[in-house]
């Protein structure tokens, strides 16, 4: 866990206001900061002042704050009062005085304190432990040496504690505000402006220094200078030309270009300086003014990411301006997912009203989420800020967040819960990348999911009858067909015997699949669930990540390799606890990751405990090609669903076009 360390040296009228809920003390660091960090709340509820102050940081220091906090506590319970001791005046001795002894409580309003008095206690505690037992004694009070033994293994753990986990100096930031566009602007006489009047606006308004604000009005000579630079800019800008060429021109070859008419700009005319996007095979050419503001949008958001140095901060306000939730899922999968700017280390700090892009943070364990509550207290206004970790769908709920996209998608995939969802993005993934041509289908756009949390599904009306008992319930509940007429469902069978509640239903469902071409959909019957549909092929990919750190040695993939060589294929009615234990009892260090349960003569591991997990290190490694259709493939139920899926959104899509 890192925190981050709040800068006291600058003016603190604004950080004064802000407290950690249930914290009775002014806040001094931003806890649990991790790559992407989300601000949310109401408008006017301090979010944008936080902003700004993180950007007047000149350095970024991150520590564990939690844990030197509690070692604080237990130091000074066991300190008790300052103790300050010196020698007996009466008392010398030939070989020079003792030296004064004096140990002091911390305060844990300062970071820097801390390390200070930390820092000065242990000069005094490593003096009195290197005295002479014999002259211990010699002190005007009392000394407890058990007390001073505990106070120095407490006080080393702080030291240890508070060294910077990470410390970044003269951090390169940079600011995307709401005021941007990728228009350039023109004057009452239809010449272009060419100051950047947004920035200049900001600065007016809010001076910031040391920061580039980037507003998306010089983005015609961010482009000339990028194509003109050194080779390491240069190839930053290939990646986003790649980018843009992936997601918005089918994979098509795209050449970015700044053009200018040369004996125009000499005469002072800039009004032939416009952005051009060269299409490989084409004989038109797209300026980027002409094209959709969605993408115009994206790509402001884009380009000054991809071209960000190393260890660069970010901050965007609202980056679901002009957003449709599709696109909104392309900017967060990119900052996410993107090799080629997930290499850079980039932090980003981004500020929401958008429940679609909250709704996405779900799916990843590289942000956290930060709600600002402001309170008046005695005429003066209070910020709390509450951080909500990863996964904690519960609280994300409070603020608004649903799946809203499924009215938006021209097809809905009906899935148990987010292991299923990574699942077949990967599955998706691959097969696309397989084939030159092979469209992947925009997610939120061409399709999305819809999360109906087993048994639950039951409560959607998908033609079931309800007695009058029943009615008001499901009344209050989701009508599915009414929500979107294009389903697909995914259900296992969870190996359901015949004639059980479970088994009539999803014959009842498998039924209609081929009666309704507007609902469609695959039952995984001879699957225990749905880690049992990965090959070998992937668990050999994965399993090092869930092996012990600290028994991890050069030979460890290796010895998986080695194993999966010489056992045979997984049996897929059975819990993947089964064989994941017989690779622990192999000699692989894998940690305890499936769930135990009483199996009459003794424990026996099953289910994968951290199953959203593991699906998020299939998904990741499919999307940097670490593992491939060719793996996949080996399954043939993985197969046919993924055909049947991608034959599904794009059957609705021609449905909806024709």
């Amino acid at each position: 866990m890192s925190d981050l360390i709040l800068d006291d040296d600058i003016d603190t009228q604004i950080i004064s206001r802000y407290y950690l809920l249930k914290d009775d003390k002014r806040i001094s660091f931003l806890p649990n900061v991790k790559p992407i960090n989300i601000f949310v709340g109401a408008n006017n509820s301090g979010k944008s002042w936080m902003m700004r102050y993180l950007m007047q940081m000149k350095n970024h220091t991150k520590v564990n704050f939690f844990e030197i906090n509690d070692l604080i506590i237990d130091f000074n319970q066991v300190l008790g009062e300052d103790l300050v001791a010196q020698q007996i005046p009466s008392i010398s001795f030939i070989d020079g005085n003792l030296p004064p002894l004096q140990i002091k409580k911390i305060n844990n309003n300062n970071f820097y304190n801390i390390r200070k008095i930390s820092e000065t206690n242990d000069i005094h505690l490593k003096k009195f432990n290197n005295l002479n037992i014999n002259k211990r004694g010699y002190y005007n009070i009392p000394i407890d040496e058990t007390k001073i033994n505990k106070l120095s293994v407490i006080n080393q753990k702080i030291i240890e504690a508070a060294k910077f986990e990470d410390r970044l100096e003269n951090l390169t930031k940079i600011f995307i505000p709401t005021l941007r566009t990728a228009h350039s602007l023109y004057d009452s006489k239809r010449i272009k402006i060419e100051d950047d009047i947004f920035h200049i606006t900001l600065q007016q308004n809010f001076p910031l220094d040391n920061i580039k604000i980037f507003t998306g009005l010089h983005l015609y000579k961010e482009i000339l200078n990028a194509r003109n630079a050194r080779k390491d800019v240069r190839k930053r800008f290939e990646d986003f030309e790649t980018f843009v060429q992936n997601n918005f021109f089918s994979g098509k070859k795209i050449d970015v270009v700044a053009y200018f008419d040369k004996d125009k700009s000499l005469q002072g005319d800039n009004s032939d300086e416009v952005i051009y996007i060269h299409i490989e095979g084409e004989n038109d050419t797209r300026k980027l003014h002409e094209l959709g503001d969605g993408i115009q949008a994206i790509i402001i958001l884009m380009y000054q990411i991809f071209m960000a140095e190393e260890n660069s901060v970010i901050f965007i306000d609202e980056p679901e301006l002009n957003l449709h939730p599709g696109m909104q899922r392309l900017f967060f999968e990119q900052i996410s997912f993107n090799k080629d700017i997930t290499k850079k280390k980039l932090t980003y700090f981004i500020s929401t009203h958008s429940n679609h892009l909250l709704d996405l943070t779900l799916e990843s364990d590289d942000v956290s989420i930060y709600s600002f509550t402001p309170i008046v207290e005695n005429g003066d206004k209070k910020i709390l800020i509450k951080n909500i970790n990863f996964g904690n769908a519960e609280l994300l709920r409070d603020l608004g967040v649903n799946n809203t996209s499924v009215f938006l998608a021209n097809a809905s995939i009906w899935v148990e819960g987010i292991s299923d969802r990574n699942y077949i993005k990967a599955f998706l993934k691959a097969y696309c990348d397989a084939e030159e041509g092979r469209v992947y289908p925009k997610e939120d756009i061409d399709f999305t999911f819809f999360e109906y949390a087993g048994g639950n599904i039951e409560h959607y009306i998908l033609g079931e009858e309800f007695n009058d008992d029943e009615e008001e319930r499901f009344v209050e509940e989701i009508n599915a067909l009414a929500l979107s007429n294009k389903i697909f469902l995914l259900a296992d069978s969870d190996m359901s015997k015949e004639g059980t509640k479970k088994y009539l239903r999803l014959k009842s469902f498998e039924e209609k699949f081929s009666r309704d071409k507007n609902f469609d959909g695959l039952i995984l019957w001879n699957i225990r669930e749905s880690e049992n549909l990965l090959p070998k092929e992937v668990w050999q990919k994965v399993l090092i990540e869930f092996c012990s750190k600290n028994n991890i040695d050069e030979q460890a993939q290796n010895k998986i390799d080695t194993f999966f060589v010489e056992n045979v294929e997984l049996n897929r009615t059975e819990y993947v606890g089964k064989f994941l234990k017989k690779i622990k009892e192999s000699g692989i260090p894998l940690n305890e990751v499936c769930k135990k349960q009483s199996r009459g003569s003794g424990e026996e591991w099953q289910t994968f405990k951290d199953k959203a997990g593991l699906s998020r290190i299939v998904l990741e490694k499919t999307l940097n090609k670490e593992i491939t259709w060719n793996d996949f493939k080996q399954v043939p139920e993985i197969v046919t669903l993924t055909k049947k899926i991608y034959q599904f959104i794009f059957k609705q899509e021609k449905d909806l076009t024709s």
